[in-house]
């Protein structure tokens, strides 16, 4: 992808999400950052990029995840240029937050205010943090050196981590997997007309899931949407969690909290007792 083209791309995705949000572009851009390439669910980014704003001190997003035990700081300039204030300002705002007095004396605030508070609480327990600058240009070599603890995107870094973000989803697919899979107990077919079965219900084992990917690895994912976004949605937390932290007491109903796996394939055939289907993806 040149230059030119990926300009083109990110200014449509954030004019999209800042319609879809009513958001300005500044934030929009933001919105895409936090998403796009650090993988944020994207409704818990909305709620968090509203903190910009009077009195924001700098902060355009903040975000607390308690299960990684993560803080996420953010500025985003969707403009070509940055001042040194700008950068330094940014780059003391860690510990201004950390400071009840400071940012009390610096106006923030309410919700700035509220976010300060949980973000001591967190540096209590122990919580990593990461400060993020998002711009939309370039600096010069004696303006990075201003970038005390700060990660810097400029357009360049933006692009290549857009890139590799995307990586998984551009990767070529396989022509086609032939699956052979046990359905357990009963299953159910339902025909899209008279005596040709379209699609079939019913259930497999966790373990039959685990050794179609030791064998495919992510060739049978190609197409799904959750693959890119790893662990960083509300959705694959809560799918996550059920199977993993509540083994023993929710995991049992996992195939009830979830709408299951879909396999898009050429064609299947019924065998007994296995049932074979060809030329599947998981989707």
């Amino acid at each position: 992808m040149t230059d030119t083209e990926f300009e083109k791309r990110v200014n449509a995705i954030v004019s999209e999400l800042a319609g879809n949000y009513a958001l300005s572009e500044d934030k929009a851009f933001v919105l895409f950052c936090a998403t796009y390439l650090l993988r944020m669910d994207e409704e818990l980014a909305v709620d968090s990029v509203l903190m910009g704003g009077p009195g924001d001190l700098g902060l355009d997003l903040g975000y607390i995840d308690e299960r990684d035990r993560e803080i996420t700081l953010i500025q985003g300039k969707y403009t070509s240029t940055i001042s040194r204030d700008i950068i330094r300002s940014f780059a003391a705002l860690a510990e201004v937050l950390a400071d009840h007095d400071r940012v009390r004396e610096a106006q923030g605030n309410v919700r700035v205010k509220d976010f300060a508070r949980d973000y001591r609480r967190s540096l209590k327990k122990g919580y990593t943090r990461s400060s993020f600058l998002f711009h939309w240009g370039d600096i010069s070599d004696a303006l990075r050196a201003d970038l005390d603890g700060i990660e810097y995107y400029g357009s360049s870094e933006i692009k290549s981590a857009y890139e590799d973000a995307q990586s998984i989803m551009l990767a070529k697919r396989p022509d086609s997997i032939d699956l052979e899979l046990c359905i357990s107990g009963q299953y159910l077919q339902v025909p899209d007309r008279p005596g040709a079965p379209r699609c079939l219900v019913g259930a497999i084992s966790l373990k039959t899931l685990w050794n179609l990917y030791h064998e495919h690895k992510s060739g049978l994912f190609d197409d799904n949407i959750r693959l890119h976004a790893g662990d960083k949605t509300a959705a694959n937390k809560s799918m996550h969690d059920t199977l993993v932290e509540n083994s023993g007491a929710d995991s049992g109903n996992f195939i009830f909290y979830n709408n299951g796996i879909t396999i898009l394939c050429d064609a299947f055939k019924l065998h007994f007792p296995k049932n074979r289907l060809l030329g599947g993806q998981f989707h």
